[in-house]
């Protein structure tokens, strides 16, 4: 009876046995702990690397998109929108994600670009000059630059040259008006351009207030001579006459001047429905 033995004597033998067994589960638990330790460790260290890989990851995914929306913001309401993407994209940072960034930001690519045109385009350093070996082709480039910089003075020199045209073509337009026919004498070309016609070269005077000898044209025409070769002038003052002149065929080189359109004026009367043909209705004809 293995109970009733407990209160009694115990051999050697199973007294090591009793203290072996009694130590083991000990053993096993102080050995356990530091594992189950180290395990926790482990899994903490390694969850706290993944966790963190994982919310770096997720922020610098949030910080790419946050980026491209605002270059895409930017370059929508350009002209050349892929030219933007690419010159913009290659640069920008997640710190440079405000509007007022990306522009200045654009400004510097835009810089720069214009820098490596000129640079690309200097003539001492422009590959293309310094391929062409041949004489020939080397003269033909030097002079397309010769020609080039003849223009850099060109605005000054157009602005004098095509200012005294510009001002003397009003006047030689006046002349082209007053251009006679190769027909009339150069005395009757005098008559044009000499001033006080009325007064010095009048032959006849029509006056409507019975000044001259004649107060209509329909009479001074009766009294000037047929088919005469001389340059008959009739001044006509100013006023309002009620008539229909007719020049009639016989009447050569009869010259007529007023006192301008709004003072010396002729009114005529005649009507188709007055029984008179459309021809003969003109207010002042020949």
């Amino acid at each position: 009876m293995s109970w009733f033995k407990s209160y009694w004597k115990v051999d050697e033998q199973e007294q090591m046995v009793l203290e072996a067994r009694r130590k083991t589960p000990k053993r096993i638990t102080i050995i356990g702990l530091p594992s189950i330790v180290l395990a926790g460790v482990v899994f903490a260290t390694v969850f706290g690397i993944v966790s963190a890989t994982h919310d770096n990851s997720h922020g610098a995914n949030n910080a790419a998109h946050s980026v491209a929306n605002s270059v895409k913001a930017v370059c929508d309401v350009t002209l050349y929108k892929d030219s933007c993407y690419s010159s913009l994209g290659s640069v920008v940072d997640s710190r440079q994600v405000r509007p007022e960034e990306l522009f200045l930001l654009s400004m510097k690519v835009a810089l720069s670009q214009v820098s490596k045109a000129i640079e690309y385009f200097n003539y001492q350093n422009h590959a293309v000059f310094k391929g062409f070996k041949d004489a020939r082709t080397m003269e033909a480039l030097n002079n397309c630059r010769t020609c080039i910089e003849g223009f850099e003075n060109a605005k000054e020199a157009l602005k004098a040259s095509v200012s005294s045209p510009v001002i003397v073509l009003p006047s030689l337009h006046g002349l082209t008006r007053l251009e006679a026919p190769e027909w009339l004498h150069s005395k009757d070309r005098k008559l044009f351009i000499t001033k006080d016609l009325k007064k010095k070269k009048a032959d006849i005077v029509v006056a409507k207030d019975g000044i001259g000898k004649y107060r209509t044209i329909s009479d001074t025409l009766k009294h000037v001579p047929n088919k005469s070769d001389k340059r008959t002038v009739i001044y006509v003052k100013r006023g309002i006459y009620y008539e229909s002149v007719r020049v009639e065929k016989t009447k050569w080189n009869v010259m007529m001047i007023g006192d301008g359109m709004t003072s010396t004026i002729v009114s005529g009367s005649r009507n188709f429905v007055d029984g008179i043909p459309t021809f003969s209705t003109a207010t002042f004809g020949m």
